[in-house]
C-alpha cells in the first residue's frame, strides 16, 4: 500500500523466530534431507534420469474438452450490473 502511496495503519507482520537447535541437532537434519532429496537425485543424475520417467499420465488417452457455462450471480441476476 505505501507503494501506492495509499494511506493505512498497517504494522509489517513479524515472522516468529526460528528454533535454536544445537549443531548436532541441524547436522541431524542436514543428514535426514540430503537422504530424502539430495541422494536420489544425484542417482537420477548418474542413471541419466528424469524425475518424470516412469510417471504415467493422469489421462493417457486423448477425449474432447468439456466447457463448464459461467456461474451466475444470484444477486444481481443475467442482465444486470453489480
Amino acid at each position: 500500500l505505501r507503494a501506492l502511496n495509499v494511506p493505512n495503519d498497517l504494522q509489517p507482520m513479524q515472522p516468529d523466530p526460528l528454533p535454536s537447535l544445537t549443531w548436532r541437532e541441524a547436522r541431524g537434519n542436514d543428514i535426514v534431507w540430503a537422504r530424502q532429496h539430495f541422494v536420489p537425485w544425484v542417482l537420477r543424475r548418474l542413471r541419466h534420469q528424469s524425475s518424470g520417467d516412469n510417471v504415467s499420465a493422469k489421462r493417457p488417452e486423448a477425449l474432447p474438452v468439456e466447457t463448464v457455462a459461467p456461474a451466475i450471480d444470484r444477486r444481481t441476476g443475467p442482465g444486470t450490473q453489480a
